[in-house]
């Protein structure tokens, strides 16, 4: 009967055991367990990442805080940043009286990561279980707002939109829609504009921009604008210059009207056309109001 009891005592023993990681010795039934244990989880301590959200190359500060299971800072702890995928600037210093040390990460790719630590004290590592979620994304592209179909003379200055003071852009031109080969660019400016010169007469060129944050991430390019120059004067061809008889009347009739036709063409869109007449002093004066424009067909009455 003794020796059953001992037997159920025994096996009631290992059933009750905690399931914990652990080391013992028994030196008989008799005496007290002896247990020695290393914790390697930390439930209570915190990260935090500010800001939870940062473009390409913007670092985000990492706060964390070693806190006992009553809510306590605890000092004096030496802390690793665990952030597979961005680049970490660990913490220099152990916590502070308020259990807080701080350190940064990064990424140079868009995404979303997962920031942790770690206690490295005691010469063995105690995972923190809170963890943060960083977001990572791109630099926002600019706009580059719409060009005339014709620019005039051999220089043109194209705009863009802006995205705030922290950027500065750099535009490119090319004779190519695909930019395999780039005729000039501008470097990175904080303006919104970039004048263009030395280019070519009835040549098409192309442009975008992209913008840079204040960390060097570089955002994708624009979309494309296009403008061809022109540095020609309007084209005038006489049609057909009315009834005036042989060319040698002195008098006139103020009930006459002679109709003359040219075709103006030009590159450019007309904004306004006016007729001026030559007097005997050789000076030109606007002789007529009556005339009308219609496709490249210039009428005076």
């Amino acid at each position: 009967t003794a020796a059953l009891k001992y037997i159920f005592l025994f096996l009631f023993t290992l059933l009750l055991a905690p399931n914990v990681y652990s080391q013992g010795s028994f030196e008989s039934m008799q005496e007290d367990v002896t247990v020695e244990a290393n914790i390697t989880v930390d439930f209570y301590s915190t990260v935090n990442v500010n800001p939870i959200t940062v473009e390409i190359y913007q670092p985000s500060n990492v706060e964390i805080r070693v806190l006992s299971p009553s809510g306590l800072g605890i000092p004096g702890r030496q802390i690793v940043i665990l952030a597979p995928g961005l680049t970490v600037t660990q913490p220099i210093t152990l916590t502070n009286a308020t259990g807080r040390t701080n350190g940064s990460v990064y990424s140079a790719t868009p995404g979303t990561y997962t920031v942790c630590a770690k206690d490295t004290t005691f010469g063995y590592d105690i995972t923190i279980q809170n963890c943060r979620t960083l977001y990572v994304v791109p630099v926002p592209i600019p706009n580059m707002l719409p060009e005339p179909q014709y620019t005039k003379g051999l220089s043109n200055i194209v705009l863009w939109s802006s995205l705030g003071a922290n950027y500065t852009y750099n535009v490119q031109a090319s004779e190519y829609s695909d930019f395999s080969s780039v005729l000039s660019e501008s470097g990175y400016t904080t303006n919104t504009s970039h004048e263009f010169t030395g280019l070519e007469d009835a040549k098409m060129y192309f442009y975008r921009v992209r913008a840079q944050n204040q960390y060097g991430g570089t955002g994708a390019w624009s979309n494309i604008v296009y403008s061809v120059q022109d540095n020609q004067p309007p084209v005038i061809e006489v049609l057909d210059i009315g009834d005036v008889g042989q060319n040698d009347t002195v008098n006139w009739s103020s009930t006459h009207v002679v109709t003359m036709l040219f075709r103006v063409s030009d590159n450019l869109q007309l904004a306004s056309t006016q007729f001026f007449c030559l007097n005997t002093g050789d000076n030109l004066v606007a002789c007529t109001d009556d005339y009308s424009f219609e496709g490249d067909i210039f009428t005076v009455n």
